[in-house]
């Protein structure tokens, strides 16, 4: 029974956000007058759990350098119209299952040509269930305990319930005041240009049914099923992304293949450990644009892999953006019977080992973390950091939370930067 309503609740919290109606592309626009009738698979490259490619019908495909070269054929029809063409290669985040990867990749990737850009969206095994089962059935290749040990769920219910305790308290002190947070920037480092906080008078709205959730008594049920089972689906998540990279892998046929195009690499929440991932293993190919949103990578490994990578590639712009502090800490899941916080917050609080880097997405970590360092001036121009604003107008708001930040066109450059934040779906 308990399982059950761990799982229920979990589904409501990751997929109770989802949109279902993307806008129409404009078929004038961009690269779409010429468009051929190629298929989604030109824009997929989809690799399970077992390593194996995979296309839109969820087919294993056989021939890897035959279903390249027709991704590089439609490439290369579009290029014809533009000889400076950029390719894009766009990992998503985690808890996405196959058949929502697969439409996600059919119904976005015209609106990404509109936009005079060839995407190539980079697919993994991210999904729920696959991944809880494989916990439940010791498949795992980063833990060896048994799923369903008493010791190990007492002890990581325990923690759960004395997180509760001490989450109530922090909860109020941290929505006294949050003036100090100051308005949205968009930052160009440099080395003693980090400390931009300015106040402001949007400041996030704290209402009864949020201050109600701090002291939800169900919360003593669900947050010990969230602390034990959530620790155990991020780290199966967390193996996923480091399974691509195997010798095996189908990238190893890909990312040769790219060497030398106008790229743009971006990756929201997991996403962003995929994409460092990339960088780490093919510094042969170049990137023009690397773009991270609400990134779930550590802070270390901005500093260990995507910095340096950006220092030996001197053309490089880096971009990272994050939510507004109070739309991540404040964040509500399963009308608040379940732990408040964005998904960001639950790794660092719940889910990362105990003294780990903190997520690279939170902007409270990344601003002093990126502070820290002793960049070069050179370096520092190009790495950029922006935050998202809280806003209540829908016609003007970027995204308010982390299951909507590709709920936007993400691609644009104005989006990274914080000048306008446009719907690709309602």
């Amino acid at each position: 029974m308990f399982t059950r309503l761990f799982l229920t609740l979990s589904m409501v919290m990751w997929l109770g956000g989802c949109a279902t109606h993307y806008v129409t592309p404009d078929s004038s626009q961009g690269l779409l007058p010429y468009a051929q009738e190629d298929s989604v698979d030109a824009h997929l490259f989809f690799i399970d759990g077992q390593g194996q490619l995979r296309d839109s019908e969820d087919n294993v495909v056989e021939d890897i350098n035959s279903y390249i070269d027709a991704m590089m054929r439609a490439y290369d029809h579009y290029a014809t119209h533009d000889a400076n063409l950029t390719l894009m290669l766009y990992i998503h985040g985690g808890l996405d299952e196959r058949a929502d990867i697969y439409k996600r990749a059919q119904e976005s990737y015209r609106l990404v040509l509109e936009d005079g850009i060839f995407p190539v969206f980079i697919g993994w095994e991210s999904g729920f269930a696959p991944n809880i089962a494989n916990h439940f059935f010791a498949t795992s290749t980063t833990q060896s305990y048994p799923s369903l040990s008493m010791w190990r769920f007492l002890e990581q219910s325990t923690l759960g319930v004395l997180g509760l305790l001490w989450q109530t308290p922090a909860y109020y002190a941290n929505s006294l005041d949050t003036s100090t947070w100051g308005k949205p920037q968009n930052i160009t480092l440099s080395p003693s240009s980090l400390a931009l906080y300015a106040s402001t008078q949007n400041t996030f709205s704290y209402d009864a049914p949020r201050a109600l959730a701090l002291v939800n008594p169900t919360k003593l049920i669900t947050v010990p099923f969230v602390h034990h089972y959530g620790k155990a689906v991020w780290e199966e998540l967390y193996a996923q992304t480091q399974r691509l990279f195997l010798p095996t892998s189908p990238l190893y046929a890909l990312m040769p293949r790219l060497e030398g195009k106008p790229l743009m690499l971006g990756g929201t929440s997991m996403g962003s450990l995929v994409g460092n991932g990339i960088l780490e293993h093919f510094d042969s190919v170049t990137f023009d644009t690397i773009f991270y949103t609400g990134a779930a990578c550590a802070t270390y490994d901005i500093g260990a892999i995507t910095l340096p990578y950006v220092a030996r590639h001197p053309e490089t712009q880096l971009y990272m953006v994050s939510l507004h502090e109070a739309n991540d800490a404040h964040a509500q899941s399963g009308a608040g019977f379940i732990e408040g916080g964005s998904l960001l917050e639950w790794v660092d609080d719940m889910f990362a080992t105990v003294g780990a880097p903190p997520r690279a997405g939170l902007w409270r970590h990344i601003v002093p973390y990126i502070d820290s360092l002793t960049i070069a001036p050179e370096l520092a121009a190009r790495v950029h950091l922006s935050r998202i604003d809280v806003d209540t107008d829908t016609s003007t708001q970027g995204p308010q939370a982390h299951e909507t930040l590709y709920h936007y066109r993400y691609w644009r450059s104005d989006y990274w930067s914080g000048v306008k934040y446009e719907r690709i779906y309602r």
